[in-house]
């Protein structure tokens, strides 16, 4: 072993080549890993497919077998009900066996005391003993207890005809014992709606195992029948009962039989699916091994043959001298004439390197520094342009209100004798509302300035959801306009929360204001409504101009206004989000809403 470790060593045709069939080794293991995974997958979902078709196929036929079966019955039953006579329903029960070579039996049992001579107990019932004879008896006594049984019980109970699922067709007074069956049961009904017995057909697991085994899609692949407990009730002749099966190794799918609880699986072994692809695997593998082992020895001759080409490498590569430094030359312990070649420009070029590196370190920090100060002048110049823009909106939101009540208070000083008691009455309101606006700009001012420093706002406060949409109502002073109408929607039961009823004041009273300052006509509705056992919902909802997709986000934002002909700083709905969240809660804009604006608050109760 350590001779073949030299000798790898020493010769770098041998590495080189080892190194290339490693790489191509590595390609085509992912590339037919690739290949056969999708391969595999292709199958297995072809698979899938045949076996839903065949799958389909069975549950049809099983559905048409069943079909016969209950046909059959539905056309006994009037017959029945015109000829309720012990003699004659003993001759009916025979009839329809005789007819129907698919039924194993049928009992026509009466409800209690239905025949008087016949006493408490009557049920015709004819069974096939083999393929050419039918034996016709009366059962029904203490020991068999037809009433208590299911294929009577389970009929008359839900009103309706309907499978019942696999029993023993056993009688210990007759000594019929013909193994497991399963009965189509459906309710006699007399012409007046009583309930007079029940027609039962029965048909043996044998028919339905011989119905099942009839298609086959792979060599070991079987169907089984289950009831409606899951359990396996019959399966493809030759296959063991077995409720266990290991998906892991098989491929499994099921259906659900028509008109009855009952699911057909067809279960293939995935060896059976596989077969085909395992043995391609090994071939494939094979011709891998044999196919890398070739690529090694062309590879080692042809690298063998042009090793003697590098030997130039150490003339021609001193113009490396001239400056050209930028790919590193890792030292190495290899001792052929390419590692010495190797170790020798190592050295030069790692100290030249270090050097340029310095160099280019230098030019890198300077434009780094020149990048920063660009920034920090940008962000400067940003932020006196922004502090020059919000005093002079500061300035005109306060100045316009004022100029206005300075104009009122003047008139009413010049003229107050002259002007009647509402032109009088109104100028106050003019005058109030515009000292309202003053007084709002300030105090969202300093609020948002104050809330900067706060994380949390004590929730201690017990009100009603209802007192709070009234109390923001008579907080704001609306437009006096017949246009305008402002609505109130409480909700039905009148929910206390816990919270900071001034902080949620300041919300709703911030929303009705940008409702009124946006409406000029319409409604202005504010309510409230349980959203679920934790939260309560707020609304504010307008007829206003309403807000452009590309500004819902946007009106959140601190100092955006949309419209710069509107009075204010841009504070509102930032404040009121920021005070929202504070409340553990939050503000939306109902997106949904059209024909205006509609706010949403959701508050923990």
């Amino acid at each position: 072993m350590n001779i073949i470790a030299r000798q790898i060593r020493r010769s770098f045709a041998l590495r080189l080549s080892l190194m290339i069939v490693a790489i191509a080794t590595v390609v085509f293991i992912v590339a037919i890993g690739e290949l056969f995974h999708r391969s595999r997958t292709a199958i297995r979902e072809a698979a899938i497919a045949q076996a839903t078709q065949v799958l389909s196929n069975v549950t049809q036929r099983m559905a048409a077998l069943l079909n016969e079966v209950e046909v059959a019955t539905h056309n006994t039953e009037w017959q029945v009900l015109q000829n309720l006579q012990p003699d004659a329903l003993l001759q009916l029960s025979r009839n329809i066996v005789e007819l129907n070579p698919l039924l194993d039996g049928c009992s026509i049992a009466m409800e209690r005391n239905f025949f008087k001579d016949q006493g408490k107990y009557f049920s015709a019932y004819s069974y096939r003993t083999d393929a050419n004879h039918i034996e016709t008896e009366q059962e029904g006594n203490e020991s068999y207890f037809y009433f208590g049984m299911d294929w009577y019980s389970l009929p008359m109970i839900r009103g309706r005809a309907c499978w019942i699922d696999p029993f023993a067709d056993s009688n210990d007074i007759t000594g019929n014992n013909r193994g497991l069956i399963v009965s189509y049961c459906k309710p006699l009904v007399s012409a007046d709606g009583q309930p007079v017995g029940v027609i039962s057909t029965d048909i043996s697991l044998q028919r339905l195992s011989q119905a099942l085994s009839i298609e086959r899609l792979y060599p070991e692949s079987y169907f089984l029948l289950s009831d409606s407990r899951g359990k396996t009730i019959a399966t493809s002749q030759g296959q063991p009962h077995d409720d266990e099966i290991d998906q892991s190794r098989h491929l499994v799918l099921s259906r659900t039989l028509p008109g009855t609880d009952w699911t057909v699986t067809i279960v293939c072994p995935k060896s059976d699916i596989f077969r085909g692809y395992y043995q391609l695997i090994y071939i494939v593998i094979t011709i891998v091994v044999f196919g890398l082992l070739l690529l090694w020895t062309f590879c080692y001759f042809v690298v063998r043959r042009n090793v003697t080409r590098l030997q130039m490498l150490a003339a021609k590569t001193e113009d490396m001298a001239g400056g050209h430094f930028d790919t590193p030359i890792p030292p190495t312990r290899r001792k052929d004439d390419i590692g010495q070649l190797q170790n020798s420009f190592s050295q030069m070029q790692a100290s030249l390197a270090d050097y340029v590196a310095n160099l280019e370190r230098m030019r890198a920090e300077a434009e780094q520094r020149n990048v920063e100060l660009g920034v920090a002048k940008g962000m400067a110049e940003a932020s006196d342009k922004r502090k020059s823009a919000f005093i002079q909106d500061m300035s005109h939101q306060i100045r316009t209100p004022l100029n206005i009540i300075s104009g009122f208070a003047q008139i009413l000083r010049e003229s107050h004798r002259e002007m009647s008691q509402e032109e009088s009455l109104q100028l106050f309101r003019d005058m109030q509302r515009n000292g309202y606006v003053i007084s709002s700009i300030i105090d969202n001012w300093s609020m948002t300035s104050a809330l900067d420093r706060v994380s949390e706002i004590p929730r201690e406060d017990m009100v009603t959801a209802n007192m709070l949409c009234h109390e923001a109502v008579g907080n704001v002073l609306f437009k006096q306009s017949d246009d305008i109408l402002v609505n109130i929607e409480t909700a039905d039961r009148d929910i206390r929360l816990t919270t900071h009823k001034d902080s949620v004041l300041k919300i709703l009273t911030e929303l009705l204001n940008n409702a009124d300052k946006f409406t000029t006509e319409g409604t202005i509705t504010i309510g409230c409504q349980m959203i679920n056992s934790r939260f309560m919902g707020f609304y504010v909802a307008d007829t206003g101009c309403g807000i452009a997709p590309a500004d819902q986000e946007r009106v959140f934002e601190p100092f955006v206004k949309i419209s710069e002909f509107t009075d204010g700083l841009g504070l509102g709905l930032p404040l009121c989000r920021r005070l929202a969240t504070l409340l553990n809660g939050e503000i939306v804009l109902d997106t949904h809403y059209s024909g205006g604006a509609r706010f949403v608050l959701q508050l923990p109760i």
